[in-house]
């Protein structure tokens, strides 16, 4: 699967109760769910092992987004400009791109707990 269809995007926001969201070795898939700041509810998300996801979406990641763990994404360029909650306590990025890194590396201060590698 390279992305979420319009069903699956839709059916995925009717968990409104669902805390911990986890992506891992999704080889194929290109891009997150574009309703994913939409999961209101959704304190952790962990992106592991996806290869081919380039850009968090750009809508941004939901306000009530506490932990954000990245982990062997080397796709993945950036996070979304502008659009990181301020809920956001723990921001953690293993075997990224530099760019990303880059990006979180310029966070530090601002997010009470990053953790780059």
């Amino acid at each position: 699967m390279e992305r979420f269809t319009v069903e699956q995007d839709e059916a995925l926001q009717l968990l409104t109760s669902l805390q911990h969201l986890p992506f891992d070795s999704c080889w194929k898939l290109q891009s997150l769910p574009a309703g994913l700041h939409r999961l209101t509810s959704l304190k952790t998300l962990e992106i592991e092992f996806c290869q081919s996801i380039r850009v968090l979406h750009k809508d941004g990641l939901p306000d009530s987004l506490q932990q954000l763990r990245i982990y062997s994404c080397p796709s993945v360029r950036a996070l979304p400009k502008g659009r990181l909650p301020t809920s956001l306590k723990l921001l953690e990025v293993s075997d990224g791109s530099e760019d990303l890194t880059r990006q979180c590396r310029n966070l530090i201060g601002t997010i009470p707990i990053v953790k780059l590698d």
